[in-house]
């Protein structure tokens, strides 16, 4: 699904409560509230965290903390949700799916070096949304994660990985990303849809015909 730069927007802005969350997701909320209560893994919303104390300047914390309400996950927290369902789904252990969710795979994303200006430029936020994520347990406590701009290079470790027989979990970036933002644009204009009146409905339907007409002539 393409958005538009209004849709993008909107739900990049998006926040509401676990119950909404499970809606958008196509989750079971006992699931949802399972992967935010610690069994098997517990994700906060971000802004309530210590470390959004640390890394975001005291303005911009305080006027998010405003519009956000207290209790209500943002999108980051959807990624979270749907990532953990994912490798949780694949049979890892919650115990070793933590400490990804609590920053390896983000940390992993700042590692994306810039991209090489061979044209046009190519914002790194582009380049950061287009890596495949890779991670690789050989000890299953401390794995190897890694993101990958380059195709080449994530194959040839990829294949060395392979070689040494180590369990490998690859995670597209921009498909994740895609379909979480998607969901929640269906989310919300499904909402406002159900919320319009029949007369409002009929008024635009019309509307939309006679510019059909017009520009069919």
């Amino acid at each position: 699904m393409e958005l538009t730069s209004e849709q993008f927007d909107k739900a990049a802005g998006w926040h509401g409560a676990l119950t909404e969350a499970a809606v958008i997701l196509d989750l079971p909320f006992r699931r949802c509230w399972a992967y935010v209560s610690g069994k098997p893994v517990s994700i906060r919303p971000f802004l309530r965290s210590e470390r959004a104390k640390a890394e975001m300047p005291p303005v911009v914390r305080k006027t998010l903390r405003k519009a956000i309400r207290q209790g209500h996950y943002t999108c980051l927290e959807l990624v979270k949700i749907r990532l953990a369902d994912l490798l949780l789904s694949a049979g890892l252990l919650g115990r070793h799916v933590q400490p990804l969710l609590d920053g390896k795979l983000f940390e992993a994303l700042r590692s994306v070096p810039e991209p090489e200006q061979t044209g046009a430029p190519v914002p790194r936020l582009k380049s950061r949304l287009t890596s495949v994520i890779v991670v690789i347990y050989d000890g299953i406590n401390d794995p190897f994660v890694r993101a990958f701009s380059d195709p080449a290079e994530q194959m040839a470790v990829i294949k060395s990985a392979e070689e040494n027989g180590s369990a490998i979990v690859c995670l597209n970036v921009a498909n994740l990303y895609r379909e979480v933002l998607g969901r929640v644009c269906a989310f919300q204009e499904s909402r406002e849809y159900v919320t319009k009146s029949p007369g409002k409905l009929v008024a635009e339907a019309l509307a939309v015909g006679a510019k059909e007409r017009l520009s069919a002539k």
